[in-house]
């Protein structure tokens, strides 16, 4: 038996609809994966630049830390001389004070700078 050529036509027309589909759904295929690839590339660099930037902001981040610490040490340093300051400041009061509570140094300081205590006369 051999099939009918209207059977044979009618599954011709059939496989060329099937193949035409094919083509059609190949065509879109390739369309989708080189947008697909193009996209890839994309992120690719913009990945790339992420990171550029992520390395910058670390070594400026490293940096501003490094200034940080320096001024951090200015800044003691800064303190330690305020604080010696004002101990060498406070006992030179202390100087002052003990001075002026001492007789002799007050007859002997109002002698030298000319000025006249009250009960002390002025010496020329």
């Amino acid at each position: 038996m051999h099939p009918r050529p209207e059977n044979t036509k009618l599954q011709l027309q059939e496989m060329e609809q099937l193949l035409s589909e094919v083509k059609s759904q190949l065509a879109s295929s390739q369309k989708l994966c080189s947008l697909t690839e193009t996209q890839l590339k994309c992120m690719t660099e913009s990945y790339k630049s992420l990171e550029l930037h992520a390395e910058e902001l670390d070594s400026e981040v490293k940096l501003l830390r490094e200034k940080t610490k320096e001024l951090d040490n200015e800044l003691l340093e800064e303190k330690h001389i305020h604080q010696d300051a004002l101990t060498r400041c406070k006992d030179l009061q202390d100087i002052v004070q003990r001075c002026k509570n001492c007789s002799i140094c007050s007859l002997s300081s109002g002698a030298d700078s000319g000025i006249i205590r009250p009960n002390n006369r002025k010496e020329r």
